[in-house]
């Protein structure tokens, strides 16, 4: 009797959960750009531990590999920096430059989350809610670019074009902070035959205060070939993030 009682009382506040209706997609988006513009605004300058994985491939094969570790920082002033420890295992010289890379991208530590909610870029895009919410419970929120948009564009490989891009970003609903974001690229160049980017992002605490932080990027992609198919990848992970001269704390999830 005990048991069923249980068992009744669970499947109850199980499908009280599932009812729940989602929050409107305009609310979910103004909370999520609200809380990119208040990162912007309020983030100190800090420093992370950065780890880049760089390859070419051809039918499957790797051709070319480099893999960099440097001490990654962001500030206000002078934007993104990056001091070299190690290139291939081997430690680097003092003041070492970043080495050529089979592939390389440039602000994928915060460009990636604020070309897609700051609120100036709001406005070049179609919001929608995703059919059913993550495993997780989290909100899935798509995203695509209006298909006359001239605002936002991409250089890639030499050529400027408008974005034509389509992506999901998933959303925990009790900070309305993003998790996970995929973007795809649609008007690519000639160079390309795909391009897609995926970021993950988690807590950390800085100062005592919470801040949502990258912990990696990916970017992969393809390029066109008359024969064995020709692939790029970027990695980049992020920790040990924290502001000049101040210890860290992760928060678990």
């Amino acid at each position: 009797m005990y048991g069923s009682y249980v068992g009744t009382l669970l499947i109850l506040v199980l499908q009280t959960a599932a009812a729940l209706p989602a929050p409107p997609v305009n609310d979910v988006v103004a909370a999520v750009s609200k809380n990119v513009s208040d990162f912007d605004e309020q983030v100190p300058d800090f420093i992370c531990s950065e780890k880049i994985i760089a390859s070419r491939s051809e039918g499957g094969k790797v051709q070319e590999e480099k893999t960099v570790e440097s001490l990654f920082s962001e500030g206000r002033k002078r934007g993104e920096q990056r001091e070299i420890t190690a290139i291939d295992g081997t430690p680097a010289k003092k003041n070492a430059k970043m080495p050529n890379l089979p592939t390389n991208w440039n602000g994928s530590f915060s460009g990636f989350l604020n070309a897609t909610f700051s609120p100036k870029n709001l406005k070049i895009y179609n919001y929608s809610l995703g059919s059913k919410p993550s495993e997780q419970g989290r909100i899935v929120l798509q995203f695509e670019t209006k298909k006359d948009q001239t605002y936002l564009k991409w250089t890639l490989n030499g050529e400027t074009r408008a974005a034509g891009d389509t992506g999901e970003a998933w959303i925990d609903p009790g900070s309305m902070q993003v998790i996970h974001i995929e973007r795809h690229f649609l008007n690519l160049p000639r160079t390309l035959t795909r391009l897609d980017l995926a970021a993950d992002y988690g807590p950390v605490t800085i100062d005592e205060k919470q801040f949502w932080l990258p912990k990696s990027f990916r970017a992969e992609g393809a390029n066109p070939s008359q024969g064995k198919t020709k692939t790029f990848l970027y990695t980049a992970e992020f920790a040990n993030c924290r502001k000049f001269g101040s210890e860290i704390r992760l928060i678990p999830q």
